[in-house]
Formats: structure tokens, sequence, C-alpha cells
């Protein structure tokens, strides 16, 4: 009896050694992800700094990223959005180490990307990184069951057969689909595929998800539950996720939705809660190194700025407003409309 328990003590702690590998480049202690002091804030766990991409073809150049900056705490739930060209899914092939910046700096964890070796980005991929991608066919292998595509990455990576099959099962069960481990994909649903592709992404225990329109394929509601989804892995396995996504609805479930508009962070807008109840949002436009800042194209729409703005500087903040003003628009140089509070613009939900 004593030695059926000494053998299942060492199994569990294979498990956890394979599933969680010691400190490396390519996995950040936790003193360097969580510092012992509470005076200082964490470091964040992705680091984009002025980040240029060119992409060229014959002749022709095309900039699909233009100096962009961008932060991104361990933990958090992050959705990027922005229309078609806009640089989004640019940005997330270079976090994914699928791709390389032609200038800028980008760290992960204290992973400098661009300083790893072709067998260190391999790695990077398979240990570090977890992908969720639109299409299904990417995802899951047609010819094997829910359960053996979840194993496959543990397999490639030479953990035993009891603890794949234990990971498995636990993330299966995690993502809502353990009654279906046994069906292939052409007899699952698109929303069950999504939650299937999920608990693949996280077989190896990364640090990051990436998840490029992972609600692509599914209806509004399905959507919402997906994405609800990823902050609760993300609260359960202590992973980061980053969502690039055309539907800005999902900005009504994560942590914070940033705007890339022409290659740079334009808008954020940051979930407000007062303990478990979101109780609102509120936005806040971009300014780089430079003191540029760049409006949402929709924003200028909606406040008939065209060529240039009016700018009034107060005591502790900036109003700007279009320059040919409409009556109602301004009061006393201030806004009225409740867009602006205190600097930061609030939508109440």
């Amino acid at each position: 009896m004593i030695k059926k328990q000494e053998a299942r003590g060492r199994r569990q702690e294979a498990r956890s050694k394979t599933l969680h590998p010691a400190s490396s480049i390519l996995h950040p202690p936790s003193s360097i992800l969580h510092p012992a002091s509470s005076i200082l804030p964490p470091a964040p766990f992705i680091v984009c700094d002025d980040l240029v991409k060119v992409y060229k073809t014959g002749e022709i150049e095309t900039v699909a990223l233009a100096g962009l900056d961008l932060e991104v705490q361990q933990g958090e739930v992050l959705a990027i959005i922005g229309p078609s060209g806009s640089g989004k899914s640019t940005l997330l092939n270079i976090l994914g180490g699928l791709d390389q910046p032609t200038a800028g700096q980008v760290t992960v964890g204290e992973v400098d990307l661009l300083g790893l070796t072709p067998d260190g980005l391999m790695r990077y991929r398979r240990d570090v990184v977890g992908f969720v991608w639109q299409q299904n066919a990417r995802n899951l292998l047609p010819y094997l069951t829910a359960f053996q595509n979840v194993q496959l990455p543990m397999q490639l990576r030479g953990v035993g057969p009891r603890e794949r099959a234990a990971r498995a099962h636990d993330l299966l069960e995690a993502v809502g689909v353990a009654e279906r481990l046994a069906h292939r994909p052409g007899e699952l649903s698109g929303g069950e595929q999504q939650r299937v592709a999920i608990a693949i992404a996280l077989a190896n225990g990364p640090g990051l998800l990436l998840a490029d329109e992972p609600t692509g394929s599914v209806d509004s509601q399905t959507a919402g539950t997906i994405v609800d989804l990823f902050r609760s892995l993300a609260h359960q396995y202590g992973v980061t996720v980053v969502i690039v996504t055309h539907d800005a609805s999902i900005a009504q479930h994560v942590d914070r939705t940033v705007a890339i508009y022409d290659g740079r962070t334009s808008f954020e807008r940051v979930r407000r809660t007062a303990g478990n109840v979101v109780v609102g949002h509120d936005e806040y436009v971009i300014v780089d190194k430079t003191g540029r800042l760049q409006l949402p194209p929709e924003l200028v729409e909606r406040v008939g700025i065209t060529r240039r703005a009016r700018v009034h500087v107060a005591e502790d903040h900036l109003e700007i407003w279009p320059e040919a003003m409409n009556n109602g628009t301004m009061n006393n140089g201030t806004m009225n409309n409740g867009t602006m509070n205190n600097g930061t613009m609030n939508n109440e939900q």
C-alpha cells in the first residue's frame, strides 16, 4: 500500500514537472513575473516597443506596423480590434514567433523574441505560446477524436501516456466538452470545435494564448460564451490571452480592448468593475512617445473634426473640439455631452 502511494506521488510529481517546466529563458521565474515588492507595479508580461513591419513585393512596400507600442500584463485578457489591413494579424504573428518585425523590440516574459535562434523560436512556439486559429482545420486533425487531438501536442513534447491522458481529460472538462471527448471534429458543432481548439492550445501549459478571430465562425451568443471561457481559463491557469478580432462586441467580455489603425495603437477600452460586477468601461486615446495621439475614425466623424481641431489647455487636462463649432457642442470651453470626465471618457453600461 505504501509503495503504491509512493509510486502515485512520483507520477504526480513527474506530471507537474512535465506540464510546468522549470524556469529557463523561455519560462521566466515568478520573481520576474510577480515582483516581491508591493510598491512597484508588476512588469508587463508583453512589451512591444516601436514595432515596424514592412512587407516587400517586388518594388512595392506595404507598411503593416508603423511604430506600434503595446504593453500587456500577466493574466490579462486583451482584445485587439481594427479594420482589415490595420496590422492586428501581423502583430499576432510576431507575438507568436511566426514572423519578425523589420524594426523595434518585442519581449514576452523576459524572452527577447528577436534574440532567439531558430531552435529557440521552435521551442518558444511549442512551449510558451498556444494558438487558436479561426479555421478549425488548422486547430483539429479530422481523423482524431477530441481526446486524441488534445493529447497530440503533449505527445510531440514527450509527455508520457498517463500524464497526457489525465491532462487532456482535465482540459476538456475545463472547456465544457468532456462528454464529447470520443467524437471526431466532424461530429462536433462549431462552438464545440472551438472549445476543443482552446483545450489543445492549453495542452503544453503555455504562458501566452493567442487567438485569431476565434468567434468568426459562430453566432453572437456562442461568441460571447467563448470569450467568457477565455477569461475563466486565464484566471484558472494563469495564462495571458490576446485575441485578434473584427468583432467590437467582444469588448464587453474582455479586460481591455485596444484598437489599431494604420499600424499603430489608437484607442483603449478598459473594463471597470466593482468587486465582480462590471459597472462600465473607461475609454482612452493612446499618446505615443512623440506626443502624437490618433483619434479613432468613428470618434472623429461623430465629433465632426476634419482637417484640424481646436485645443484648449486647462489646468490639468486638454480639451479638443472641431475647428468649426456647432451650437450646443461646447459650454464654457468644456464638452457637455457626457463624453469627458476628469480626462477619461466614460461609457456607463
